[in-house]
């Protein structure tokens, strides 16, 4: 079983000031790079088969973590190996094909950690598309941005 998912911010959370900050922008902040790694901070949590993947426990961009989910399906659906990395950080969470099971690996971990292909891909579509619709509800001014539209074609 995989669960890769995001609670939106609360009230008065420090990750809610990225999104606020994000409605007061210009359009010009509101580029890639603003987007990936300026706003829209979340505690995402990624657990496969029991192991956590990437823990709630720190803030990441959720843009940016979504866009690499994206890239990350594309890869698998074409039977390649993907990976997972982030910008705060130096881990790399390698996704590494086996027929109809992938391995899932970190370079800061032991675990190691086998799921469905076609379970993992859905998994990774469904977290880039949730990070679209909440960010699009926020400010749906964002739905027809190039960036943001990455991750649901």
């Amino acid at each position: 079983m995989i669960h890769f998912t995001f609670p939106m911010p609360g009230p008065g959370e420090p990750p809610a000031i990225t999104w606020d900050r994000a409605r007061q922008a210009s359009g010009d902040a509101l580029d890639e790079t603003g987007l990936r790694y300026k706003f829209f901070l979340v505690r995402a949590e990624f657990i496969a088969n029991g192991v956590q993947v990437i823990s709630a426990g720190d803030y990441v961009p959720v843009i940016d973590l979504a866009l690499v989910a994206r890239h990350a399906l594309d890869l698998l659906i074409r039977s390649q190996d993907a990976s997972l990395d982030f910008t705060e950080s130096a881990e790399v969470i390698r996704l590494s094909g086996e027929g109809e099971e992938v391995a899932i690996t970190s370079s800061h971990h032991d675990w190691r950690v086998s799921v469905d292909r076609n379970e993992l891909v859905a998994a990774l579509g469904d977290f880039a598309g949730e990070a679209y619709r909440r960010v699009t509800e926020y400010m749906p001014d964002l739905a027809e941005n190039p960036v943001l539209q990455r991750l649901v074609s």
